[in-house]
């Protein structure tokens, strides 16, 4: 154990590792069945079927576990998925009047369901909000487990077989929103570790970034932010509203031919008193 604790590895080597690691996973045979890929054949006993195979079956236990576990806290009248239809029937009446008030437009009233449909499997992770301590937890599991388990339901609705054209196109596009979501997440994480000892002296910060990644599972949100960086992608680098805004922080900061002009105005003027005097 005391040899152990004094390895250090290398970042490259890590990186060697990894990179064996995925190659393994997405193109070499099953080391389980013995099988050749080309034998495989979709009958899912690859490296990555296999675990997803685990990794999709832990998810769903804990989400399940989670929404019991949110039901019996509720009341134990509320079963499961009734919460949910409990909520919009509260928020209903009071949107319909709003719609009659001419406060609210019927499409406002229809993206208020629906923000609040596509946010109930959150519900478990929101107790934490209010548990010193736990809000951290929270995180993980609207940032992983939550949108883990939203792809997991998405791949397992496209495995079904289907003859209606139309039904199959929306489970395309449902799963084509999962997939944009991981790009933005990868994003939203190295942004996020690169300010994180900035952001751990900032107060209720686990906080702000639990409602960030709740706001960036909606699927407006997640199509709107994809389409901007798709089209930043595009443009030539100099165009892009990334690079003109480097641009105006790195003009606005002061330079050197600035403090060189404002030190030899001031001698100037130093010169013209000593002159006058």
């Amino acid at each position: 154990q005391g040899m152990l604790s004094k390895l250090r590895f290398s970042s490259k080597f890590v990186e060697e590792i990894s990179l064996v690691f995925f190659t393994w996973l997405r193109f070499m045979p099953s080391s389980v069945t013995g099988q050749d890929k080309s034998s495989l054949k979709g009958k899912g006993n690859s490296p990555i079927e296999i675990i997803y195979k685990k990794f999709s079956s832990f998810v769903k236990s804990a989400m399940s576990s989670s929404a019991s576990l949110t039901n019996k806290a509720a009341g134990s009248h509320l079963g499961n998925g009734s919460m949910l239809s409990w909520c919009i029937g509260k928020l209903d009446f009071p949107l319909s009047i709003l719609v009659l008030g001419r406060a609210i437009s019927q499409k406002t009233k229809q993206k208020v369901i629906t923000t609040v449909t596509e946010l109930s499997d959150l519900i478990p992770a929101a107790i934490t909000l209010f548990v010193p301590g736990c809000s951290s937890y929270g995180v993980i599991y609207v940032s992983l487990v939550a949108p883990a388990f939203l792809s997991i339901k998405s791949c397992d609705e496209i495995n079904k077989k289907s003859s209606n054209v139309d039904t199959m196109e929306s489970k395309v596009n449902d799963a084509s929103r999962f997939l944009r979501f991981w790009m933005i997440h990868a994003l939203v994480t190295w942004v996020l570790d690169s300010f994180a000892p900035i952001l751990a002296w900032v107060p209720f910060s686990t906080h702000v970034i639990w409602l960030l990644w709740a706001f960036l599972q909606l699927e407006t949100t997640t199509r709107r932010i994809y389409g901007w960086f798709e089209s930043e992608v595009e443009k030539p680098l100099d165009q892009t509203q990334t690079m003109q805004s480097v641009k105006r922080v790195i003009a606005a900061l002061p330079s050197s031919v600035d403090s060189q002009k404002d030190t030899s105005s001031n001698e100037g003027q130093v010169e013209k008193s000593k002159k006058e005097d």
